[in-house]
């Protein structure tokens, strides 16, 4: 897995909505975070389509969050 091999991984919390957001919808994830998912269903970080992605000008603050988190 990534955590196994020493990346830094990222949950990006509700979708497309989240990544346009930021701030604290942008997680990085640890061992005790991902640990006991597997056996949950439905979707543990939420989804979520998002308006403002299908504009350019959403999308731009979408890859500025990204880039912020690395």
């Amino acid at each position: 897995t990534a955590l196994h091999q020493g990346a830094v991984v990222y949950a990006i919390y509700e979708g497309y909505q989240g990544m346009v957001d930021g701030g604290e919808r942008i997680r990085p994830q640890f061992w005790d975070d991902v640990g006991s998912i597997l056996h949950r269903g439905g979707t543990i970080i939420g989804t979520a389509r998002c308006a403002a992605f299908r504009e350019r000008a959403g999308r731009l603050r979408a890859a500025h969050n990204l880039l912020q988190h690395g």
